[in-house]
C-alpha cells in the first residue's frame, strides 16, 4: 500500500475546490461521499467506523482495509480534476487559507508520527519535499484560480508538468515500480534462467501418465512465485490473494513466500518431510536459502539436494506421490482432528485413502490410473480397478467440483483431509471432473447450502 501515491496538487485541489461539495453536481457529490467512506474503511480498526462498515453487503469481499486505498485514489483523482475545473472556470472560490491550514495540519501530523515512532531522521527528507511540493501546489492553484480561465492551454500544461514532476519525485522508480526488465527475465516463457531450465528438465524427466509433480519457489523473491503462471508449473503455494480456506488451513500458506521466513507450515502440513507434502505431490523445491533455514525440522536425507543455481538451492522430495492413483482400501478419519493436531493415521497412503464416510478393508487387487487431459476447470482420467476401489485425485477438494463416471454423475468425497476421491466399481472407467461454479451456486441459492456428500 506504500506505493499508492496521489499527489500534492491533486490533494490541494480536492481540499480547495472539490470538498466540501455543497454545490457540486450529483456525480461529484456521490464520489465525495464514497471517498469519505473509503477513507474510513482504509483506516480499519483505528476508527470505530470500520466495525459498522464491515457489515455492509460486499464489505467482506475486501482482503484487508488498506486495499481501499486503490479505489480511494482513483476517486480522489476524479474529484481533483473536478476541483481544478471549478477553480479555472470560476465556479468555485479559491480558499488559500483553508487549504494551507488543512495541509499544515496533515504535515504536522506526519511530523508528530515520525517523532512518536522515533523515525524523524528517516522522514526528514520526504517531509521537506512534501512541504515544498505543497507550497508550489498552492501557488499554482492560486494562479489557476486567477488566470486559468484566460490561459487555458498554459493551465493544462502547468498542471500536467507539475503532476509529472511530483510523481517522479514522490513515487519515482523503486523496487515496486521500475526495476530493470532483465530482472524479470525468469518470467518469460522462453527464458534461459538456469533455475527455471533445471526445473523444466526435472519435471520432464519425472513425467508419467499419472503424475503432475508440483514445485515450490520459496524465499527467492516476491516476484518469483509468479513464474509458476508463465512457466506453466503447478506451484504448491505461490502468490495468491484469493485462496480457498481449506487450502490455506491445510498448508499454512500465507500471502506470499517471497522471503524464506514467509514459508509457514500448518499442523497438518508441518514440514517438507510429511505425509501432506507427499500427498500434495510436492516434488521439487527451489529455495532462496539452504532448506534447513526454511524448515529446521528436516534431517539429513529427507530431501535430495540437486543443484545450487544463481538464484536458488534446488531440492527433490523423492516421496512425492502421483496426482492420481487407485486406492484399494479406505480408512475412516476425523479430518478436523488431523488439521488441529497433525496426527495422521499410520497407513500406506499409496494404497489407502482416508475418508470421513468410514472404513472398507476389503482385499483388492492393485489398480492403475492415468491423466488424459488436465485443465483449470476440466480433468479427464482413465482408471482400471480390477476389484474396485477409489480413484484418488490429489487436487484440493471443493463442493463445486462435479464428476461423471462412465457418463453417470457420481459423488466426489473429500479425501485425505484436503483432496478428492471417487468410489470405483470393478473394471475400467472414464472419469470427467468439472468445476461448475455458476451451476453449483444456483443449486445452493435454490436449495439452500446443504452439507456436501463426503464432507466431515
Amino acid at each position: 500500500m506504500g506505493e499508492v501515491y496521489f499527489g500534492a496538487l491533486a490533494l490541494a485541489a480536492v481540499i480547495g475546490a472539490g470538498l466540501p461539495l455543497r454545490r457540486a453536481e450529483g456525480d461529484a457529490r456521490f464520489f465525495g461521499i464514497v471517498v469519505v467512506l473509503l477513507a474510513l474503511y482504509a483506516l480499519g480498526r483505528y476508527t470505530p467506523a470500520f466495525n459498522l462498515l464491515f457489515h455492509l453487503p460486499g464489505a467482506g469481499l475486501w482482503r484487508r482495509p488498506a486495499d481501499a486505498t486503490f479505489p480511494l485514489c482513483a476517486l480522489l483523482a476524479y474529484l481533483a480534476g473536478y476541483g481544478v475545473h471549478r477553480l479555472a472556470s470560476g465556479e468555485a472560490r479559491w480558499r488559500p487559507t483553508t487549504v494551507a491550514l488543512t495541509i499544515f495540519a496533515l504535515l504536522s501530523g506526519s511530523v508528530a508520527v515520525a517523532l512518536w515512532k522515533d523515525r524523524l531522521a528517516q522522514a526528514a527528507l520526504p517531509l521537506l519535499i512534501a512541504w515544498v511540493t505543497f507550497a508550489l501546489a498552492l501557488a499554482l492553484l492560486e494562479w489557476i484560480s486567477a488566470r486559468g480561465h484566460k490561459r487555458q492551454i498554459a493551465a493544462i500544461a502547468l498542471v500536467g508538468l507539475f503532476c509529472a514532476v511530483d510523481l517522479s519525485i514522490g513515487n519515482g522508480p523503486n523496487e515496486s515500480t521500475a526495476l530493470p526488465p532483465e530482472r524479470f527475465d525468469f518470467l518469460k516463457p522462453d527464458t534461459t534462467n538456469t533455475t527455471i531450465r533445471l526445473l523444466r528438465e526435472k519435471l520432464a524427466a519425472s513425467a508419467t501418465p499419472d503424475r503432475r509433480d508440483r514445485i515450490e519457489l520459496a524465499g527467492i523473491g516476491f516476484d518469483w512465485p509468479n513464474a509458476s503462471l508463465s512457466q506453466d508449473f503447478d506451484h504448491s503455494l505461490g502468490y495468491n490473494p484469493l485462496r480457498l480456506a481449506l487450502f490455506e488451513d491445510f498448508t499454512g500458506a500465507e500471502d506470499t513466500v517471497g522471503l524464506p521466513e514467509q514459508r509457514m507450515f500448518s499442523k497438518a502440513f508441518p514440514s517438507y518431510r510429511s505425509i501432506a507434502a507427499d500427498l500434495t505431490g510436492l516434488r521439487f523445491i527451489a529455495a532462496g536459502a539452504p532448506i534447513e533455514q526454511i524448515d529446521p525440522t528436516l534431517k539429513p536425507g529427507d530431501l535430495v539436494f540437486i543443484a545450487r543455481t544463481a538464484d536458488a538451492w534446488v531440492y527433490e522430495n523423492p516421496r512425492a506421490m502421483p496426482r492420481v492413483f487407485v486406492a484399494t482400501q479406505a480408512r475412516g478419519a476425523d479430518f478436523e482432528a488431523i488439521m488441529k493436531t497433525g496426527a495422521w493415521p499410520p497407513v500406506d497412503y499409496r494404497t489407502t485413502v482416508l475418508l470421513a464416510s468410514g472404513s472398507d478393508q476389503t482385499p483388492r487387487r492393485t489398480g492403475t490410473a492415468r491423466i488424459l487431459d488436465y485443465g483449470n476447470t476440466h480433468i479427464g482420467i482413465e482408471a482400471d480397478a480390477p476389484d474396485g476401489g477409489w480413484l484418488v485425485l490429489n487436487d484440493i477438494w471443493h463442493p463445486w467440483w462435479t464428476c461423471v463416471l462412465d457418463g453417470v454423475p457420481t459423488t466426489i468425497e473429500r479425501a485425505n483431509v484436503a483432496f478428492r476421491a471417487v468410489r470405483l466399481p470393478p473394471g475400467q472407467h472414464r472419469l470427467e471432473f468439472r468445476f461448475e461454479p455458476f451451476t453449483s451456486l444456483w443449486r445452493q441459492a435454490v436449495g439452500g447450502v446443504a452439507k456436501p456428500s463426503g464432507s466431515p
